[in-house]
């Protein structure tokens, strides 16, 4: 299973910053807005990406994926859709990494691997045997 992680980066993302208020829009609304949003900065996210790597990417508030060498109608369409789906879920409740260890100890559960993945919180463990 996974989650998103708890820590301070992510809590300070523009994800996070903005649910308060894109969780409260129809989905119609916030889709047109994520549009206009992607359309308007897209070209400064591609350059930001390539200019200061990863971090350079987290500098404004649309997703991208320029590093993959996507067709620039491919890169927009995922920003498009990727970035609706970060600021949508009405539900998105980030976790850390001993709370995530925990729920895997409570189960009862054996092989438990636990750690930090490229989304989140990454975990797995089996049901003990009789």
């Amino acid at each position: 299973m996974d989650v998103y992680a708890r820590n301070l980066r992510s809590l300070l993302s523009w994800k996070y910053l903005l649910r308060p208020v894109t969780t409260r829009l129809p989905k119609d609304r916030l889709f047109r807005w994520v549009k206009r949003m992607v359309d308007a900065l897209l070209p400064a996210a591609v350059l930001l990406r390539r200019i200061g790597g990863r971090p350079g990417a987290r500098l404004l508030p649309i997703l991208q994926y320029s590093h993959l060498g996507l067709p620039l109608e491919l890169n927009r369409e995922w920003a498009n859709l990727d970035t609706f789906d970060m600021y949508s879920p009405a539900y998105d409740f980030p976790q850390t990494l001993s709370t995530v260890h925990k729920w895997f100890k409570d189960c009862d559960l054996e092989n438990i691997l636990v750690e930090n993945g490229p989304n989140g919180i990454g975990g797995r463990g089996r049901k003990k045997t009789a």
